[in-house]
């Protein structure tokens, strides 16, 4: 009768009790099982949920004593108390305290005969060789045919026998088998690895009793039509199967997991055939699931899938469907591109991505109900699904650690995207362009910078609910909206042909950036009353414009026109950091509050087109703290600007340099500067008349 002793795994045993500690009890593993007669004790080899031991020949089975160690709190059934066959096949099934089960495949091969350290068969006369001895066991790798030349191993039927390989089973190109006809009793190898060989004659591979691959299983670039591995449980190290072109159909249906990733690739080799693949049992993937460019391809499910660190599924041109249902959480990314007929996604456990969940070019996908239950996400990038018609599957996002971008949605029917209705912060930057909605409006939503772009129909952006650290961009709104937000909006606004009304708040903004050049009969105003930072203007194409309110810009003014504007006003502002104004264009330009410019003054008056400057009118300016420069260009110079009258009350400079107005004639408008001047401060060429400092100081003003 055997005798059967069960261990448990108990922490308070290992390193004393602690009567605060919260009771454990979640696990559910087997961490070891050793079988022991008399003096002899046989483990188990453990990958995964499979667990495999090996006995040698003499090894009896009566009266055996088993040694298995689970998780704390662990119950394992069947009762190892009941077990007197340990030859014969059976699964174990853990169940932790919570209640959570874990079910282990137990199998049992008998090791009579053992070959030590590598063997290599590069001829047929090697496999009878080793035939001989009659092996069911290799302490080492095996590696079957040469890696180059003459066909050499031809039948592998001597090796009927083998069960174990512990080291990697290598099949190398001058294979000249169909098949591995011969391994048939394989229960477990260290690793599978098929080398490429277009032109080997490997059309199947067929392990019916192959239960684990320690490490990589591996079958690249090769003529194989057939793959059959009815009882693989384990693969321990990566899974990849890339660019077999004549391969039609993958099957593991009791495949549990994989330690490494899976991969399944076509490529550029030849046209690829594989239509089907059948993972129905499939666990657990410890690195990333990428399935990649197979056009035959139509569904791709994996039912039991709950764990892996990726799914990347992309450029799959056949594919209609994807089903994952039970993963709930990716610690890497998720990105489903290039599938162009794709009408469905089932991930409706999925919870948390940690790394980026990308959709882009899914032309036919209509919603995102397949991810209703993302709550959370690393990264978000939509772009390309032109039949998407509602968002409301992720009426659960409420986080997005750094970027958000949603592009090219033509079809959305969601007129206040509500469907980011829970997104309560985005680390970085949120990008929502070329997708269609009415409002943009009730957002309690942290972010680094908003950026909406080329929206048709919007009627009202509000973003007073909203924190943006750094800039709010709108770009690409041909008709006008009205614009809401904090009265001291504290981040910088960026308006790029955008028809923006502000009709709440805006009254101070930290940088401003205006950029205007659709054509309009019609007058453009911004209401803004300061800015905090720098602020820059680039008009054209339009008539006129005005900042009738702006009274104060505390850091660089910057004003760039060109064709077609006829008049820039800016009637409040007072006081502006330092100022760059290139107005060629405009035939008159004036600042009449202007009173400082806390550096430099730049203004370039050129012709450009035909146009030049005539008027320029600066009445209250008494300072610039840096210099004052009112210049055409050597290429284009000013041929309308007569005199310097607009500056009769500037006091205080640090230099002047008047250059390339070849109507200027007059220069009494700068007498009162002329005090706060050097000799060597003063610069005037390419003038009707170049007055020299000593010529002004005798107030010959103007062309004698």
């Amino acid at each position: 009768m055997n005798r059967i002793t069960l261990f448990l795994l108990a922490a308070a045993l290992l390193g004393g009790c602690n009567k605060n500690d919260a009771p454990r009890g979640g696990d559910n593993y087997i961490l070891s099982l050793h079988l022991t007669r008399a003096d002899r004790t046989i483990p188990a080899a453990i990958a995964g949920d499979s667990i495999l031991v090996t006995m040698p020949g003499d090894f009896a089975t009566d009266g055996i004593e088993a040694t298995i160690v689970v998780s704390e709190k662990a119950v394992v059934t069947p009762d190892p108390a009941t077990i007197t066959a340990w030859e014969t096949p059976r699964e174990f099934t853990v169940t932790a305290a919570n209640g959570q089960q874990r079910v282990y495949g137990y199998r049992a091969s008998r090791d009579t005969r053992s070959v030590e350290g590598d063997v290599a068969l590069l001829t047929q006369a090697d496999v009878d060789a080793l035939a001989a001895t009659r092996p069911e066991r290799i302490n080492g790798a095996l590696t079957i045919g040469a890696g180059s030349g003459a066909d050499s191993v031809r039948s592998l039927a001597p090796l009927a026998g083998l069960r174990v390989v512990e080291g990697a089973l290598t099949i190398l190109p001058a294979y000249a088998g169909g098949d591995l006809a011969g391994l048939e009793s394989l229960e477990k190898v260290g690793a599978l690895r098929v080398a490429p060989s277009w032109g080997g004659h490997l059309d199947a591979i067929r392990m019916p009793s192959l239960v684990v691959v320690m490490s990589d299983l591996s079958i690249e670039q090769t003529p194989v039509a057939a793959l059959e591995f009815p009882c693989l449980r384990e693969v321990g190290g990566n899974l990849r199967l890339s660019d077999n072109e004549r391969l039609a159909g993958v099957s593991f249906p009791s495949l549990v997991g994989v330690l490494g990733g899976l991969s399944v690739e076509g490529g550029w080799m030849g046209e690829q055939r594989l239509a089907d693949i059948q993972l129905p049992a499939l666990e657990r993937v410890g690195g990333e699931v990428y399935i990649y460019d197979l056009p035959l391809l139509e569904r791709l499910e994996m039912p039991s899938l709950a764990g892996a660190s990726s799914v990347r599924v992309i450029a799959l041109d056949g594919l209609v469907s994807l089903a994952m249902p039970r993963l709930e959480r990716l610690p890497g990314d998720l990105d489903l591109s290039a599938l162009p007929v794709m009408t469905g996604v089932d991930l409706r456990a999925l919870r948390v991505i940690d790394g980026g969940c990308s959709f882009q070019n899914l032309y036919l996908l209509r919603n995102l109900d397949g991810i209703r239950e993302l709550g959370e996400v690393g990264s978000l990038f939509f772009r390309g699904l032109p039949e998407l018609e509602s968002i409301a599957g992720l009426k659960k996002l409420a986080r997005v650690g750094a970027r958000l971008y949603l592009s090219d949605l033509p079809k959305l029917r969601d007129e206040t995207l509500d469907g980011l209705s829970a997104l309560a912060r985005v680390g970085t930057d949120m990008i929502i362009s070329r997708v269609p909605f009415k409002r943009f409006a009730g957002f309690s939503l942290s972010v680094t910078d908003l950026n909406l772009s080329d929206i048709t129909g919007v009627e009202e952006i509000d973003v007073r609910g909203m924190t943006i650290a750094n800039t709010l961009t709108i770009a690409g709104i041909t008709a006008p909206f009205v614009l809401k937000g904090a009265a001291a909006f504290p981040a910088n606004l960026s308006l790029g042909n955008a028809e923006a009304v502000i009709g709440e708040g805006f009254e101070e903004v930290r940088d401003l950036s205006y950029t205007m050049t659709i054509p309009s009969a019609a007058p453009r105003e911004l209401a803004i009353r300061r800015v905090n930072g720098n602020a820059s203007f680039n008009i054209y194409n339009f008539e006129a414009f005005r900042a009738p309110l702006l009274g104060e810009i505390a850091g660089t003014f910057n004003v760039a026109t060109a064709t077609g504007i006829q008049r820039v006003e800016f009637p409040m502002l007072a006081r502006a950091g330092a100022t760059t104004l290139s107005i060629a264009i405009l035939p008159a330009f004036a600042l009449p509050a202007l009173v400082g410019v806390d550096g430099n003054c730049t203004i370039t008056t050129g012709a450009y087109q035909g146009a030049a400057l005539a008027s320029l009118q600066m009445p209250a300016l008494r300072r610039v703290d840096g210099a004052l420069s009112i210049s055409g260009q050597s290429y284009y110079p000013n041929t309308k600007l007569t005199n310097l009258d607009g500056f009769a009350a500037l006091e205080s400079a640090r230099g002047v340099t008047v250059a390339y107005n070849t109507a200027l004639a007059d220069f009494t408008g700068l007498r009162g500067v002329l005090s706060s001047l050097t000799a060597a401060a003063w610069s005037v060429s390419g003038n009707a008349y170049n007055p020299s400092y000593a010529e002004m100081l005798e107030g010959l003003f103007v062309n004698p």
